[in-house]
């Protein structure tokens, strides 16, 4: 009896547990109200369609809820990139790709280079450059000896012309021209420039673009639209806008030229060595009233120039002889590249300009005056003298005046011999540079 009692009681607790296992869930949801016993028959075996439509259905869900991750890991540039089976990390502000051979598709992953300053791709396959559109923080990119043709833009830069020359327009849109974007282009006879160009792509220059058509040999008409804000032409000839700056001759032209009245400066770089009249065919040139200031060797690289003559009513400059001078003839500031032969310069001189010689290809000896104090002088790295690249010069005087002459004097002058007095300036620097030297007295 006391067995019966304890099996009874076990099977009343089971029945507990199973009903409560069974149906809590429910429970909890329906105020704890019992849930009915349901019986279900066995379910079907599912096709092979309705098995391939489950496994999509769980992809699909699988697509649509991916692994959660930051959105900036997703988003993120690699850190590197393969370029012709080389790796490049992509934080990279200067690298060089020239004359590997590479494609337009090589160079689709520099796009994750943002940092990228300076860039060479010359001399490669390359002919179109549009995936560098992102590269904002470019400033040097170099595309020399690839196969782009015609205007080569990209973010409003004209960085390249290789077209098939004659008269160039340069299209309405582009707003800065690269430095070199014509340079040695020899068979451009003519250039349109619109509206929208402000400048060179160096800021430094701006706005001047004199070396833009560097060696452009056949080059003889600038034409500027009259609503540039920029740039005017006159006669062929390039100028600011208001036509105080004359910026740039046209290097195919020849004959003489008369600066206009109205001209303040004739332009030249930071540095003062380009010239507007850089390369050309100039034989004379006329400088008017209104000039107030030129670069250094306004006229160092024309080599066919013989004459420069000034208005007599310019307050700043003057000529004498087919020579530049400041106004009372004091200091020399140009001598006719073209003009070859020999040269005193004229007493009353006491300063010569830097590269007041420059070039002079047919100079053959310079008589140089008493009052004369220094032919060059060093600040830093920079040598200032008059004489650069007078390969033909062989006959220098110098007076007992010149008191310093620093090395360098005759930058590029290969064949100098020095003429001058015993135990001078002239003298001790002969002999410690190892320059012929003939004495003239003592």
């Amino acid at each position: 009896m006391r067995k019966l009692e304890i099996l009874t009681i076990a099977l009343i607790l089971a029945l507990t547990f199973v009903s409560c296992w069974g149906g809590g869930a429910d429970r909890l949801s329906d105020n704890n109200a019992p849930t009915p016993i349901q019986t279900q028959s066995p379910a079907p075996e599912p096709s092979a369609a309705d098995m391939d439509a489950e496994e999509q259905n769980a992809q699909s869900e699988l697509t649509l809820t991916p692994f959660p991750i930051d959105d900036g890991q997703i988003n993120a540039a690699p850190v590197s990139v393969m370029i012709k089976g080389t790796a490049y990390q992509t934080d990279l502000e200067r690298i060089d790709l020239s004359n590997m051979q590479l494609t337009d598709e090589d160079i689709e992953p520099l796009v994750y280079m943002t940092n990228l300053r300076w860039l060479n791709l010359e001399n490669n396959q390359i002919s179109d450059i549009s995936v560098l559109a992102g590269l904002t923080k470019l400033t040097d990119l170099y595309l020399s000896g690839n196969p782009l043709s015609g205007h080569v833009i990209l973010n409003d830069v004209l960085l390249m012309y290789n077209g098939p020359g004659g008269d160039v327009v340069i299209p309405e849109g582009v707003k800065r021209i690269a430095g070199d974007a014509f340079v040695e282009v020899a068979d451009i006879t003519g250039v349109f420039i619109p509206d929208s160009v402000t400048g060179v792509i160096e800021e430094k220059h701006f706005p001047y673009i004199y070396n833009v058509f560097l060696g452009c040999k056949e080059l003889i008409n600038i034409t500027v639209s009259e609503n540039n804000p920029i740039y005017a032409s006159q006669n062929g000839v390039l100028f600011s806008k208001d036509k105080t700056v004359l910026l740039y001759y046209p290097a195919g032209r020849t004959g003489n030229y008369s600066i206009p009245e109205g001209v303040k400066y004739v332009a030249g770089d930071d540095y003062g060595i380009s010239s507007p009249f850089v390369g050309s065919g100039l034989t004379g040139v006329l400088i008017p009233e209104s000039v107030e200031a030129f670069c250094w060797t306004p006229f160092g690289q024309c080599y066919q120039i013989m004459d420069i003559h000034v208005s007599p009513d310019n307050s700043n400059f003057s000529s004498q002889d087919g020579v530049l001078y400041n106004k009372d003839k004091t200091r020399l500031i140009a001598y006719p590249t073209g003009r070859p032969g020999d040269f005193t310069i004229p007493d009353g001189v006491t300063d010569l300009e830097d590269y007041a010689f420059f070039n002079c290809q047919g100079l053959t000896s310079v008589v140089i005056p008493e009052g004369v104090t220094h032919l060059a002088y060093t600040v830093g790295d920079y040598i200032h003298t008059a004489f650069v690249s007078c390969v033909n010069l062989v006959c220098v005087v110098i007076p007992r005046s010149v008191s310093n002459i620093d090395d360098g004097v005759f930058y590029d002058c290969p064949n100098i011999v020095i003429y001058s007095y015993a135990d001078s300036e002239a003298h001790r620097f002969a002999e410690e540079n190892q320059i012929p030297f003939v004495e003239i007295g003592s």
